[in-house]
């Protein structure tokens, strides 16, 4: 909606222009047939052929008209110039024949998938070859990239309808689409609708592989041409031109700062995701505008004529530049709000997303980087199994995105079944539990725990709260003083975040270093998260003193924070900026005096405490048992060691006595 109403184009009415057309030629069923075909189940030379002779002339031509200009084929199209029928073919010799397996006696014929080189150019014949020079115009993307060019037929829309079908029958005659060269084919056609003043550009093509099969692809492009009636609108992209090259300007100050800060790491300022996403959202708003000359210059040399019988190919450009600034534009409004969640990190309350994808951004990497590698396992596997009979595994690319789609719930296990109906089963649970009931499990659980740990660090406010805060800094912001320092910081070319960057980084950080030596304390207000704080007013209502206590013992008072700002810095800021950035301090210190999380830790330490004197007084208990064990021991041991020297000196007395008989005897 966004593109549409920046480009001009009509909204919600540029739908019905294109489906009006597309029922006509894309949903009408083909004529002469016994099974019901359209534009999609075309799969033969002669279904296409019918297709054109029962639907395409017939919608262009409604009730065999007698043609002529400003015809309304749906609704107020009006038919420009005339319809294009052009195809590619192969040539003979676009690729070569096995001679072991190819009989030497038949006729040797090759024609391979389509490749631009490898085309048949011949011109001679009653349908000419034109180059791409001639034909002009953009490649065409579908499987492959076909360009410009190729063998070519017009039919003026100011014939009548006899005239049209005549031209058909030549298509059919002279063998236009045939099952063994064609590669391509193509209906092309302009309209124009007064109402919106846009174009729209038509191709109903079909792509045919080597093999035969048949692949039908649409492109309704809706575009305008600029008219001096957008003179004004150009005039705002020309302001908003200014706009943009000022950030840019701004965004190579800033690295050229970080250059000088960080030197011999020239890139590192782009290792930040949103200097990354800012680079990435200024350089698609330069190719948008660089488009969007392009396209008025490419405007303003169209030679238009309604009148004209030609096919309308000097549109192509027009066409081409105007869906590229629609495409790169839908592009850069995802950026645009994504840099949304920047500012938001500046609320605790709506930076959850943001931090959270911070804290387990390491964890999830890795989680991704082997989830690719099973990816790349299984989108090889499945070609190799499927890829003969099962579209969406006919490619890398296309298995790739079947196995996404699989983990979303949208797949075709009957075609999967169908091929190999054993070996569907294995590889489709394998790739289930693997990818969707363990990966992707894992990494919803790396996200719950990260949410969890940012979600507790969270201070808990009430809306009432966050309604009073709002209401009060809108009002501060409104106010006349407020309004006047700013004016006097644009007379001195300075802004408000600038110079509170300067405070910040030059004078208030060195000196939080000097105090606090920890890496955790990385904003200013650290000072106020970590201590006690007592305020304390005058009789005008004005922080007279305010004192911050950290469990260091070190303090910062209200005067202390201000004398560590230059007095010239502290002027251009001005006693009203600077009495709201301490009042902010302040306030989200008395948000944290009621957050959960410090008071479930409070009581962790008191319960810490509680175990440590109980284990404590239990030491002591057994400690003094252990004491009064060891002396009862100690005595006892004593006792026993008197009683045995007793014994031991009452049978050596005796042995001494017996001794001394036995000599007198002697």
């Amino acid at each position: 909606g966004i593109n549409a109403e920046y480009m001009g184009v009509a909204g919600e009415q540029s739908y019905y222009t294109v489906e009006g057309i597309r029922s006509q030629l894309v949903g009408n069923e083909v004529g002469r047939l016994e099974i019901t075909k359209t534009f999609e189940d075309l799969a033969l030379p002669s279904d296409w052929y019918l297709w054109v002779e029962t639907v395409v002339i017939p919608s262009l031509w409604p009730d065999q008209s007698p043609g002529g200009f400003g015809r309304y084929p749906t609704g107020q199209n009006i038919l420009l110039g005339s319809v294009r029928f052009r195809t590619q073919r192969m040539a003979n010799d676009s690729c070569e024949v096995n001679p072991r397996v190819y009989p030497a006696n038949l006729t040797r014929e090759c024609y391979h998938r389509f490749y631009a080189d490898g085309q048949d150019t011949t011109t001679d014949g009653p349908i000419p070859y034109l180059s791409c020079e001639q034909t002009g115009g953009h490649s065409l993307t579908g499987d492959r990239s076909y360009p410009c060019g190729g063998y070519v037929l017009d039919i003026p829309f100011h014939v009548n309808y006899s005239t049209a079908m005549q031209h058909a029958a030549t298509l059919r005659a002279h063998q236009f689409v045939n099952s063994l060269t064609t590669r391509m084919v193509v209906v092309e056609l302009f309209t124009y609708s007064p109402p919106f003043d846009t174009f729209s550009s038509i191709k109903l093509f079909h792509e045919v592989a080597a093999g035969g099969a048949w692949k039908s692809r649409t492109q309704f492009r809706l575009f305008r041409v600029w008219t001096t009636k957008d003179a004004k609108v150009t005039g705002f992209n020309c302001g908003f031109i200014l706009y943009v090259l000022y950030y840019v300007g701004l965004l190579f100050v800033e690295w050229g700062r970080d250059r000088k800060l960080h030197t011999g790491r020239p890139l590192r300022f782009f290792t930040k995701i949103w200097n990354t996403l800012e680079l990435i959202n200024l350089v698609c708003f330069l190719t948008v505008f660089v488009l969007y000359f392009r396209w008025i210059y490419a405007s303003s040399q169209l030679r238009f004529s309604m009148l004209s019988v030609d096919f309308p190919v000097h549109l192509e450009d027009t066409v081409y530049l105007f869906s590229m600034q629609v495409y790169i534009n839908s592009c850069n409004c995802l950026l645009t709000f994504l840099k949304v969640l920047k500012f938001v990190q500046m609320n605790p309350n709506f930076n959850l997303l943001t931090r959270t994808l911070a804290v387990c951004q390491g964890g999830i990497i890795g989680v991704l980087v082997v989830f690719i590698f099973i990816l790349v396992a299984f989108a090889i596997s499945g070609n190799s199994l499927f890829g003969t009979a099962v579209e969406d595994f006919r490619n890398l690319n296309t298995s790739f995105s079947t196995l996404l789609r699989i983990l979303v719930g949208d797949f075709d296990y009957v075609a999967m079944r169908d091929e190999n109906r054993f070996v569907a089963a294995l590889y489709f649970w394998a790739f289930c539990v693997l990818g969707l009931f363990l990966y992707m499990n894992f990494i919803i659980a790396v996200i719950s725990d990260a949410f969890g740990e940012v979600s507790s660090d969270t201070v808990k406010q009430t809306i009432d709260i966050q309604l009073q805060k709002t209401v009060k800094d809108v009002r501060f912001s409104v106010s006349g003083a407020s309004i006047m320092q700013r004016l006097r910081l644009v007379q001195h070319r300075k802004t408000l975040s600038k110079m509170l960057r300067v405070v910040l980084y030059e004078h208030v950080l060195p000196y939080k270093a000097k105090l606090y030596a920890r890496a955790r304390w990385r904003k200013l207000r650290s000072f106020v998260l970590r201590g006690a704080l007592s305020r304390n007013f005058n009789f005008e209502g004005v922080v007279d003193a305010a004192q911050i206590q950290s469990i260091d013992d070190v303090d910062l008072t209200y005067n202390g924070f201000k004398n560590l700002i230059p007095h010239s810095i502290y002027l251009l800021i001005g006693q009203v900026f600077f009495h709201d950035t301490w009042e902010e301090l302040v306030w989200e210190y008395d948000m944290t005096l009621v957050h959960p999380r410090q008071q479930e830790e409070q009581e962790e330490v008191d319960r810490v405490q509680h175990t440590m004197r109980l284990v404590s007084q239990e030491l002591e208990q057994g400690v003094s048992e252990m004491a009064v064990n060891w002396n009862r021991i100690l005595m006892k041991s004593n006792a026993l060691k008197q009683t045995i020297n007793a014994q031991i000196s009452t049978k050596a007395r005796r042995r001494l006595m017996e001794a001394q008989s036995l000599t007198t005897e002697t």
